[in-house]
C-alpha cells in the first residue's frame, strides 16, 4: 500500500484424500476428496483519498466442483470507507469476464460477462485477535439465475510476535454448477502461520 495505489495478491492450495475400505474386497484405498488451486491479483489506484479504480483477475482449479478452470478478469470502482490500523472496510463494483471450463467430457465450457460486487472488512478485536472477511458476488448479465458468490471469513490469533493460529470458513455457492455437483461448498480450515 502506497499513498496512491495498493496491490493485493492471494494464492491457496488445498489437498485432501481419505482412506476408504472397499465393501466387497475389504481392501483399503486412498480416495481423492479435495484438490483446489487458486490464485488472484488486484490492483487499486486511488483517485482521491477514498475512491479508487481497480483491476482484478483470478484463476481456480477445483476437483470437487469439476472445474478445470474458473477465470475472472475485469475492473471497476471501489470506495475505502474506513482505513485505520484496527479497522478497514471497502466496497467495490465493476464488470468481469467470467469463464468456466469443466472436467466432465461432453459438458461445454461457459463464458459470459458478470457484475462483480464485493467488500473487504478487517477488525482488530483486541491485541492479538483479528477478524477479516472478504465477499464477492458475480451475477451474470445473461440471466439472473446464473450467479456465483464466495464468502471468506478468518479469525487470527497471535501466538508470538511472528507466529499465529488461524481459523477459516470459506463458503462457495455456484447457482449453476457442473451437472451432478452441489451448488454449495463449505470449507473449514485450521492453520498455523508465520509473519515475516
Amino acid at each position: 500500500r502506497s499513498l496512491i495505489d495498493r496491490f493485493t495478491m492471494d494464492a491457496t492450495w488445498d489437498y485432501a484424500d481419505d482412506k476408504n475400505t472397499d465393501p466387497t474386497t475389504g481392501q483399503k484405498e486412498w480416495v481423492l476428496s479435495q484438490r483446489r488451486t487458486f490464485g488472484g491479483l488486484k490492483y487499486d489506484y486511488f483517485l482521491t483519498k477514498k475512491l479508487y479504480l481497480l483491476a482484478n483477475a483470478s484463476a481456480l482449479n477445483d476437483f470437487q466442483a469439476d472445474l478445470k478452470l474458473r477465470l475472472t478478469a475485469g475492473g471497476g470502482l471501489g470506495y475505502q470507507w474506513v482505513e485505520r490500523e484496527d479497522l478497514k472496510f471497502s466496497t467495490e463494483a465493476g464488470l468481469n469476464y467470467f469463464f468456466e471450463d469443466y472436467r466432465t467430457p461432453g459438458v461445454d465450457s461457459t463464458d459470459n460477462m458478470a457484475l462483480r460486487l464485493a467488500y473487504n472488512f478487517l477488525w482488530v478485536i483486541t491485541k492479538g485477535v483479528t477478524f477479516t472477511q472478504g465477499f464477492q458476488y458475480f451475477p451474470g448479465l445473461d440471466r439472473s439465475s446464473n450467479y456465483y458468490l464466495q464468502l471468506d471469513s478468518k479469525v487470527q490469533l497471535a501466538l508470538t510476535e511472528q507466529m499465529f493460529a488461524q481459523f477459516q470458513w470459506v463458503l462457495d455457492y455456484d447457482n449453476t454448477p457442473a451437472p451432478g455437483h452441489e451448488r454449495k461448498d463449505d470449507r473449514y480450515l485450521a492453520s498455523v502461520g508465520w509473519k515475516f
